[in-house]
């Protein structure tokens, strides 16, 4: 297994962190409200022996920014920067999508918005 990464990606004038383990087909995993990347360890520690985890601080969660534009915060706005992170890392392969609960929609929106940036 690759080491654990922690990097951070400006979209939209918003830091955003994220965290990167394992090798293989790519899955990004987006957390619930109030959550963040590490409260969904167990669902990267079950992949990450397979796939690559790409787990993200949604805005406003965790190490990402909180600003205090209400407008960076509309789920819109939150596509735009997943597809943005995603667009960063120019992965060889087509991220799968995981969501909980705010991350579920978030994914939805995602794959909806830009069915060419996810499998």
């Amino acid at each position: 297994m690759s080491a654990h990464r922690q990097i951070m990606h400006e979209v939209e004038e918003v830091g955003l962190a994220v965290e990167i383990e394992g090798e293989g087909d790519p899955v990004l995993v987006l957390h619930g409200f109030t959550g963040d990347a590490e409260s969904m360890r167990s669902v990267s520690d079950a992949l990450a022996s397979e796939r690559q985890v790409i787990r993200l601080d949604l805005i406003g969660h965790g190490q990402s920014d909180a600003p205090e534009d209400r407008n960076a915060y509309t789920m819109e706005a939150c596509v735009r920067q997943i597809a943005g992170v995603v667009r960063a890392l120019n992965l060889p392969r087509l991220p799968h999508l995981v969501g909980y609960s705010m991350g579920g929609r978030a994914a939805l929106s995602a794959a909806v918005k830009h069915p060419d940036l996810f499998r």
